[in-house]
């Protein structure tokens, strides 16, 4: 007997938010998110997340953290024997080291403000990459404030002075080894990745403190602290990943020369001529699309990039109407691009070894779990079920595909989310996503559920502005 999903049951769901592969395929580490209730009896519940290994013949997973804090952005180290992540277990969140195979951890990071992004393992395990923020005291927020940058705040940071972020980088074979500061220059500097000779960083600066355009460019800095411009400030980097000949790929979007909601471009850069080239034309959906989500899982994988063995592909996630692909795409030779993982869900690439690729998958009334591809034998698998006992017990909606056109002839398409058991006319609410350059589709949303919950049907519809449909119906606006 099942019944309707009501708002505390948001509270039993567990979520997948970061996970990584060993470099053998064989196991799998990933945080997942745990509901526990306040310290104080009048307290409200927290969100934490502990670490689980999975191992992925076997299907059995243990858990690898026990506190009562944040545990997050794993990264199992080149020999596979220990993972790095970070930890809100201190006052200040550091970088921690666990062996896999038992111990305890060892604290890696000390900084007095705490680390903000990574660990990122350098190819022979030697190193450790990072991001943390301002070091010194923090800003009182009540106390005058000098405003020197012609865009000073953001949405999801704040005062940007306060939350920009440097490239760190650690000795990983050294207990008392001090983190050494790379970057200092003001930028909101991200996603830093390994040169195959593990001597320089690629990484992501954006937010210049001189401009008014948000755009960010691809920076190279080695282990002396030189850093070296790789792109101009032409549109958003939203991912890259440096390949083993020392070549760059990336993708960019809100290009400068492209109306605003143009699909984003995938390129290969070579810094040695500064010349790039233009790949997956040949792709119609909008690589890196986004489908509006409501979980705390949807941003699995953000900012990576994966490449299979020898750097003969990138897997991309491309947008078609409601639908998240994983797509292999050739980064050589004649176009071509292959759909790894489809259908009517939204498939997120978290990591890949060799010819291995973890993914994480959602739909309409589905949280999220995480998948397995193998590239040679071209079999997925699944390795979580994370909220299966909850989803038994709660009466789903339907989920009705609607295609109509629009009043130009132009195709449209939405969904109506018809309560479970509704049978008559329903009172029905008409949810408009933001962006505008998004849209609705097969994402885990479970505020739509609730309300299906609460008896109403909701309409979603991916009006004009919405990717996933072409540049036309995008650039409409």
């Amino acid at each position: 007997m099942t019944r309707p999903i009501e708002p505390e049951d948001l509270f039993r769901f567990r979520f997948v938010v970061a996970a990584d592969l060993s470099p053998d395929g064989s196991r799998v580490v990933f945080a997942q998110t745990r509901i526990a209730p306040g310290k104080e009896e009048d307290d409200d519940e927290v969100e934490h997340s502990d670490l689980h290994l999975l191992e992925v013949e076997s299907g059995e997973v243990r858990r690898l953290t026990f506190d009562d804090s944040t545990n997050s952005a794993p990264a199992i180290s080149p020999d596979g024997s220990s993972v790095a992540f970070m930890s809100t277990r201190t006052e200040k969140p550091q970088l921690w080291l666990l062996p896999l195979d038992g111990g305890e951890p060892r604290k890696l990071t000390d900084l007095a403000q705490g680390v903000g992004g990574g660990p990122v393992w350098s190819p022979d395990g030697s190193r450790i990459a990072f991001t943390a923020g301002p070091q010194e005291e923090p800003r009182k927020p009540g106390r005058p404030y000098r405003i020197d940058r012609t865009v000073w705040r953001f949405d999801e940071i704040g005062v940007i002075d306060d939350a920009t972020q440097d490239v760190y980088v650690l000795d990983a074979t050294h207990h008392a080894a001090e983190p050494r500061r790379l970057t200092e220059d003001r930028f909101m500097n991200s996603m830093p990745k390994w040169s195959a000779d593990g001597q320089s960083l690629v990484y992501v600066a954006s937010h210049d403190p001189d401009s008014h355009e948000l755009m960010s460019r691809l920076r190279r800095v080695d282990l002396e602290g030189t850093v070296t411009d790789l792109t101009a400030p032409d549109g958003l980097v939203v991912c890259h990943a440096p390949m083993s000949d020392g070549r760059v790929v990336y993708v960019l979007d809100f290009e400068l020369d492209k109306a605003v909601g143009s699909r984003a471009s995938l390129y290969v850069l070579d810094p040695a001529t500064g010349t790039r080239t233009r790949r997956a034309a040949d792709i119609e959906g909008h690589i890196e699309g986004s489908i509006q989500p409501d979980n705390p899982a949807s941003r699995i994988g953000q900012g990576q990039l994966l490449l299979t063995e020898g750097d003969r592909e990138a897997i991309l996630p491309v947008q078609t109407g409601g639908e998240i692909a994983l797509v292999l795409v050739a980064l050589g030779g004649a176009e071509s691009h292959t759909v790894v993982a489809g259908g009517t869900r939204v498939c997120l690439p978290v990591s890949a070894r060799g010819q291995k690729i973890l993914f994480a998958a959602f739909g309409f009334t589905e949280p999220g779990d995480l998948y397995l591809a193998d590239l040679d034998t071209g079999q997925e698998q699944r390795l979580t079920r994370l909220n299966e006992d909850v989803l038994a017990e709660l009466a789903l909606p339907t989920v009705v595909p609607l295609h109509f056109p629009s009043i130009d002839g132009a195709h449209v398409e939405g969904w109506f989310l018809q309560p479970a058991g509704s049978e008559t006319a329903l009172p029905t609410l008409l949810n408009i996503h933001g962006g505008p350059h998004a849209g609705w589709g097969a994402h885990f949303n479970f505020d739509n559920l609730m309300f299906t919950g609460a008896g109403y049907g909701v309409l979603l519809v991916n009006h004009r502005a919405s990717t996933g449909y072409g540049d036309a119906f995008a650039t409409a606006i």
